[in-house]
Order: structure tokens, then sequence, then C-alpha cells
């Protein structure tokens, strides 16, 4: 964010301010020490760190991460790559967290690597799914060449797609899906990705995920 700041300039009374500044002050009685004493300052307040969204996991850099270590980095950026483990070649399972191990559906359906990255293996699952599925029988978010481009913006919206907290990007409870995610791809997030999103909304002062304007349903946790 850039700051405007007007230029310093001297008012009309600068000689004598400079003069009153080159008066000599009167020897200090203050103890060194004392002054030097700083014990007795308050710390400033920040807000609690572990809110604070680390610069380095910004979604883009953390989704880099995940595919470096899913073996799939040098393909993610094209359109027509597949996934390495649908071909056999990605990251062996055990050396990978619980949670990021693929699933059947990532093993025999072909799909984009981008599937891949997101850390709940159900909601992995749906997409895929989704996407396998005939162009006229997915939902309008996902028909068409743009389909895949279309969550792929989603996901990385830069104000409601896809949010990582903590410092962690492999903690599947440290995800929060935001708001143009939630709308435009509700159908393959489960309840408690939900409650985990609104959990970390009320910490950061955001509503509660909703539907899409006009069929607003409130999805917090203290809803019926």
């Amino acid at each position: 964010m850039l700051y405007d700041a007007n230029p310093s300039f001297f008012g009309p009374d600068v000689e004598s301010d400079i003069a009153t500044a080159a008066l000599p002050s009167p020897p200090s009685t203050a103890d060194p020490a004392s002054v030097m004493d700083c014990s007795s300052l308050s710390p400033p307040e920040f807000p609690d760190s572990y809110l604070l969204p680390m610069s380095d996991l910004k979604v883009l850099k953390a989704l880099l991460r995940v595919a470096t270590r899913l073996g799939s980095r040098s393909v993610m950026w094209d359109p027509a790559a597949t996934s390495p483990f649908n071909l056999g070649v990605g990251t062996p399972a055990e050396l990978l967290p619980e949670t990021w191990r693929p699933t059947t559906s990532q093993v025999l359906v072909p799909h984009h690597p981008i599937m891949d990255f997101l850390p709940w293996p159900d909601v992995r699952d749906r997409i895929i799914n989704l996407f396998s599925l005939p162009d006229e029988a997915r939902p309008p978010a996902a028909r068409g060449q743009l389909g895949l481009v279309n969550f792929a913006y989603d996901l990385e919206d830069s104000g409601e797609g896809a949010r990582i907290w903590g410092a962690d990007p492999y903690d599947e409870s440290s995800w929060e899906v935001g708001q143009v995610l939630f709308e435009r791809w509700w159908f393959v997030f489960d309840r408690k990705v939900i409650e985990q999103s609104n959990k970390w909304r009320r910490l950061r002062g955001a509503a509660a995920l909703q539907m899409r304007p006009g069929s607003v349903v409130d999805l917090s946790e203290t809803a019926n």
C-alpha cells in the first residue's frame, strides 16, 4: 500500500525556532541508570501472530511447495497435463503426510494435477469425479474448456479464495475456504471443511460462508 506524504518545509518562525534550539540546556539531574531502565515499558501489542497469514505462505507459494512434494511442479502450469499419480510417477505414498496420500480416484481417474493440491482427500475425490463427467452434466462453473481455469482462478482468488494460516501448508486444519471459492464450488466441500473455514473466518472478523446471493443459507456452527 502506498502512502502519500507532503514534503516538509520551514514555517515563518524558523529563525526563532533555530535560535531557541541552539540555547544550552540546563544540566540533567536524571540518573542514567533510570533513563536506560526500560523494564517498566509495556511491549507493543500486536494481533496474535498465529492469526496472521505469513507472507511466504500465500496460496500460490504454498501450492508450489505442495506441487514440489507431490512431484508435479514441472507440469502444474500445463493445462493439458495429467496428474503424476494417475501416470504412476508421483511421489510414493509412504513419503507423504497421510492426508496428502493419493486416493483411489487420484490413481485411477485421469485429472489435472491442480486437483491433487487440495488438503482434503474427500474433496479431491469429488472434484476429480466431477470433472470426469460429461460436460453437460457438470455445474456451470466446471463446463467447457475454461472449467479447470475457473477452478484455479477461484482457488487462488486473492480476497476470497483459499487461505492458509500458520506455518504449515501440509496441515489440513490450517486451510480456509473463502466465499468466492465456496459460492461456486460448494458441492465439493463437506461440513467439516465448512465448519473449519468458519472458525478461521470468525477469528479474523469475517462473515460465515453463505450460499450465493438470493438464496442465503447460514452454514456457521451455530446454525440449526
